[in-house]
């Protein structure tokens, strides 16, 4: 109530910062902005494919508007908190995010080659997926860590967490070339393999809701809970594959049959030991 700042006027937030937080929590904390990253991955691909003006100006309209929501997001926390937000892990995959975004947007402008449009893309997308699920505190606000309460500290920590989201964009913009090389000496291979990985994803997907219960929480945020003999089930199959992917390569079989069953080891594993929002993602990421 108003009330409530007038015992303690120099601690209690002012009233500007409450209307923000409410604004924050309004807003769903902002995590929606993955949708849009992901449309725009749909049409920086088709921009970096065929190399058209419009499809590129698409690609850049929809990551001036991811990033807008994204940088406001950000700001509003900061504004609230009162400091950097790189205090947790939500704050620093959000925060990195936003960094590599930034840095690809500046590349794309000067070189304009598409591939820094999907990757900046990509990397909001993924962060963000990561941040609104598998990250702990769900975007919930937070106050700092005592032993990361330190200006030094905060920018040690500031610079190393930017540079995991240039580690991503150049992942990501070496498997475009990796993919455009080989697409050019092989686009038959190219394109199964990348069948393949799809095909991994969509199962991925479908498994993560059949093999998960909805477990509700007393606190009122529901979990997931791997089903029974799932594990120990996708376990086996994860050694059956390796096994198999050992007589294979003592057969000297053709690629294709070995790239399928490295596909169902990792599958498998993935299923094995990760938990519902990694075998979700990881399917969505993949198809």
């Amino acid at each position: 109530t108003d009330a409530l700042p007038k015992f303690a006027p120099a601690i209690y937030p002012a009233e500007s910062q409450r209307r923000a937080e409410q604004r924050y929590y309004a807003m769903g904390k902002f995590k929606f902005g993955w949708i849009i990253y992901f449309i725009g991955i749909l049409i920086s691909v088709w921009a970096a494919v065929t190399r058209w003006k419009t499809p590129w100006v698409m690609s850049l309209v929809l990551v001036a508007g991811a990033f807008a929501v994204h940088v406001y997001g950000i700001g509003l926390r900061w504004y609230i908190l009162d400091r950097i937000p790189v205090g947790n892990m939500f704050e620093a995959v959000v925060f990195t995010a936003v960094v590599g975004v930034a840095l690809c947007v500046t590349l794309e402008l000067f070189f304009r080659r598409g591939v820094f449009l999907l990757a900046a893309h990509a990397l909001g997308f993924t962060f963000l997926i990561l941040a609104s699920n598998v990250m702990p505190g769900e975007g919930n606000l937070s106050s700092i860590r005592m032993i990361l309460d330190d200006v030094m500290l905060r920018i040690h920590t500031t610079m190393i967490i930017a540079s995991y989201g240039l580690i991503f964009i150049g992942a990501v913009i070496a498997i475009i070339y990796l993919f455009g090389y080989y697409l050019h000496r092989n686009a038959a291979r190219s394109a199964e393999a990348g069948l393949m990985i799809a095909f991994c994803g969509a199962a991925l997907w479908l498994i993560s809701m059949q093999a998960f219960s909805l477990v509700p929480n007393t606190q009122g945020v529901d979990g997931y809970l791997k089903n029974a003999y799932v594990g120990l089930a996708f376990g086996i199959t994860t050694s059956l594959a390796l096994i198999a992917m050992g007589v294979l390569l003592k057969l000297n079989a053709p690629p294709t049959a070995l790239v399928c069953a490295i596909s169902l080891a990792i599958t498998s594993a993935l299923v094995a030991v990760g938990d519902h929002e990694l075998v979700y993602i990881g399917g969505i990421s993949l198809t």
